[in-house]
């Protein structure tokens, strides 16, 4: 997960406002999904639903590179016992 801040220009001096957006997954796919939990300390439905997905995302990126890893890991002994074959 990437996680970038993005400065807004303030309202009034002194003060600081930043939009916050998290990427997921393989960089340059194309696929993309954005959620716009709240813009008000009103709206707490939407940004419980977002913590919620955030977490869920994070779980599926942790196993997709984990996954990733285990696969590297399988081509990698693979090539290895290929090669220790051959010089024995």
């Amino acid at each position: 997960m990437i996680l970038n801040k993005h400065p807004l220009v303030p309202p009034s001096p002194g003060t600081a406002r930043e939009l916050v957006s998290l990427h997921y997954g393989p960089t340059g796919t194309g696929r993309k999904a954005a959620i716009q939990a709240s813009l008000h300390a009103d709206e707490v439905p939407a940004l419980l639903v977002a913590h919620h997905l955030r977490r869920q995302l994070a779980a599926l990126c942790r196993l997709d590179l984990a996954a990733v890893a285990l696969k590297d890991r399988k081509s990698n002994a693979t090539t290895h016992h290929r090669e220790r074959r051959r010089t024995s």
